[in-house]
């Protein structure tokens, strides 16, 4: 993992107060002057001066912030356009969603690709739609943990017409933070999803990490069980993790209430 992905840029104030703006609609001087004040220091040919004149503007919401952060959205230095992403992230409006858009259909760089797919998941667009598709494949697997997360969480009749397919794929990864998005992820009931389940479950899910145990035991309690994986999952219940035996218990409880 590249080392930039670890680093959490500070959320400094505007350097004149622009939170509780219009999320569109900016006509406050305070803003034109913050954001004037960030235009004159984003002149500077030293990057991190640049990436202080993002920060210093982050909190606000208008019009000629959006035009800023759009324009640092395209700097030669990829910290400078990841401090872009996420300050127009944070605007949750229309416009924003429009830039962070092209952005992640034209930014090649991993590092920016993956906070922009984090970036635009949380509208849960349609549109979003064929970007998180595009990028399944990617080589790298956080990119493909954020496609695989944010394909599966928008809520759209075609979209979710094809979820199933999307989270068997993704069930295939060599990684196990990809297939957690796509269990995560997925709400329905294919029996391919219950297949690889039980699968992991009967086949020493007990021994591997407890998050990963949690999502499987989760994911298996949307099923009406067959005989052999109940025994299975009755194992967990004598489990060294209490929310593992709880998740256990209630997975039989429900296929046995189906039953009913």
């Amino acid at each position: 993992m590249n080392f930039a992905r670890l680093i959490v840029f500070p959320a400094a104030a505007c350097i004149v107060s622009c939170s509780g703006m219009p999320l569109i609609d900016s006509g406050s001087g305070k803003e034109k002057e913050a954001v004037a004040r960030s235009e004159r220091l984003y002149q500077s040919a030293v990057w991190t001066e640049r990436l202080r004149s993002v920060d210093e503007l982050s909190e606000c919401r208008g019009k000629d912030a959006l035009r800023f952060f759009v324009r640092a959205a395209s700097d030669r230095h990829e910290r400078i356009r990841i401090a872009a992403v996420r300050s127009l992230a944070q605007m949750q409006n229309n416009a924003s969603y429009g830039a962070l858009l092209d952005i992640a259909k034209t930014d090649e760089n991993q590092n920016v690709r993956w906070e922009v797919l984090k970036a635009i998941s949380p509208f849960k667009r349609k549109e979003s739609a064929e970007i998180f598709e595009t990028y399944l494949n990617d080589s790298d697997w956080l990119v493909r943990e954020a496609s695989v997360s944010g394909y599966l969480s928008i809520d759209d009749p075609k979209v979710k017409s094809e979820a199933a397919d999307i989270a068997v794929t993704a069930l295939n990864d060599p990684n196990e933070s990809v297939r957690i998005a796509a269990l995560h992820g997925y709400s329905g009931t294919d029996p391919r999803v219950y297949a690889f389940a039980s699968k992991q479950i009967a086949g020493g899910a007990y021994y591997r990490r407890t998050g990963y145990l949690k999502v499987l035991l989760e994911t298996i309690s949307r099923y009406k069980l067959d005989s052999q994986m109940r025994t299975a999952v009755l194992q967990y219940i004598t489990h060294p993790n209490g929310e593992v035996r709880v998740l256990a218990l209630q997975a039989v409880k429900k296929s046995d209430d189906r039953e009913k």
